[in-house]
């Protein structure tokens, strides 16, 4: 079990297949069938979820690793964003904050960035709807 400090954020890693292609990252989750792309700060947000990083720390990071300012309202949405396709573990906090405290911090924040997808998924078809045939509209 990795150690981590209360309430912050750690990546989940079972069931994923992660790849990263370019800025982006894209990662298959095997558990829901879905496919989601990460937008290069949602990328990086990612990445660093070890259990050890603070919010604050995940902006530093990403200025430095994008090469341009990020502000906390963009990580605290791609924290957001990862917890609802659970792909984390646990509830993402910001040193013991709920997951509630940390999307209504970044709601009143920004409502506008709040409204920026960073991460798109789409629903991976099985190999059971492609053996069905041909789809025909009708």
């Amino acid at each position: 079990m990795r150690h981590t400090r209360r309430g912050l954020p750690v990546a989940r890693d079972e069931g994923l297949l992660v790849e990263k292609l370019g800025d982006e990252t894209v990662i298959y989750d095997a558990v829901s069938t879905e496919a989601h792309c990460l937008s290069a700060p949602a990328a990086v947000v990612f990445a660093h979820c070890d259990g050890r990083t603070t919010v604050d720390e995940l902006v530093a990071t990403a200025s430095e690793r994008l090469g341009e300012p990020v502000d906390s309202r963009v990580v605290l949405d791609a924290l957001a964003q990862l917890e609802e396709r659970n792909l984390l573990v646990g509830p993402a906090g910001q040193g013991g904050l709920s997951r509630r405290e940390v999307l209504g911090r970044g709601a009143k924040l920004s409502a506008a960035a709040a409204a920026v997808p960073l991460i798109t998924s789409i629903i991976v078809p099985t190999a059971a709807i492609h053996s069905s045939g041909p789809f025909m509209a009708g």
